[in-house]
């Protein structure tokens, strides 16, 4: 049994107000385990019109998850902005007006949304 010391955990929080425990660990014996070498060779085409192409005729697409929110997020933002300016000029706090940090969530959460997205069709 192999044996796993914790090194430093880092605790973050991102602008949705959610924590994320991040951990750094050390063991005498490797965490991966590596996959024997194959003498198979492959080639690689990465372009703007396709995520990739590869020699053995294999083409995944681009799904573009931005171009698919940009407007919603296009149209928060303007909605956000246009709640900063009414409570500046009402000579508001940004930090106690309610309706403008709801607003930021939303926007917050539809650009996470993109992240997320592509961050899982990468892995």
């Amino acid at each position: 049994m192999k044996e796993v010391r914790i090194g430093t955990i880092t605790i973050t929080k991102d602008s949705l107000h959610r924590y994320f425990a991040s951990f750094q660990l050390g063991s005498d014996e490797s965490f991966v385990k590596t996959s024997p070498k194959t003498k198979a060779e492959i080639g690689i085409d990465l372009n703007v019109e396709n995520f990739y192409a590869d020699s053995n005729g294999e083409i995944v697409a681009n799904p573009r998850y931005y171009r698919r929110q940009k407007r919603r997020l296009a149209n928060a933002q303007r909605k956000l902005s246009r709640r900063i300016v009414r409570a500046k000029k009402e000579h508001r706090p940004l930090r106690e007006a309610k309706n403008v940090e709801k607003q930021r969530l939303l926007v917050a959460r539809l650009t996470a949304q993109v992240m997320q997205r592509r961050r899982d069709f990468l892995h």
